[in-house]
């Protein structure tokens, strides 16, 4: 007859490799809830925006020549540094009277933001979108010399 001796370490060691990888779980699970829950939202989305900026003896003229629509309101204008974006007009053709741009309206793809500079010469025309919450990116800037 054969007597078949108990390993008993082979238990110890099924028991320890078990609560290494009980831990190494544990762990990964935590690390992952945390990289969630901590992580950084994200990033708006900047739009895009082909347009031309031009200006003669009396005004600035900005037109809408392609990329996303833009809402009153996203996007501030700023002639010489300074927010004129309540003083522009928008127009469908050149030269034409438009209704200042406010609330409400979008500029889209062929039309016109008019400013009227008066005798003030322009030295340069800044497109901001503001988005939303306190970011601000710069779209768009156009110096004259």
């Amino acid at each position: 007859m054969t007597v078949i001796a108990s390993r008993s370490w082979e238990n110890g060691v099924s028991e320890i490799l078990g609560s290494i990888l009980l831990v190494a779980v544990v762990v990964g699970a935590v690390a992952i809830v945390g990289v969630v829950l901590l992580s950084q939202p994200l990033p708006q989305s900047i739009p895009s925006l082909n347009a031309i900026i031009w200006n003669d003896t009396s005004q600035v003229y900005i037109k809408h020549n392609g990329g996303d629509d833009l809402s009153y309101g996203a996007i501030k204008l700023y002639v010489n540094s300074t927010d004129e974006t309540s003083h522009f007009t928008l127009n469908t053709t050149l030269n034409q009277p438009g209704t200042t741009w406010t609330t409400g309206q979008t500029w889209t793809v062929g039309t016109f933001l008019q400013y009227q500079t008066g005798s003030t010469p322009v030295n340069s025309v800044q497109i901001v979108w503001t988005g939303e919450g306190n970011t601000s990116s710069v779209v768009l800037t156009s110096v004259f010399y």
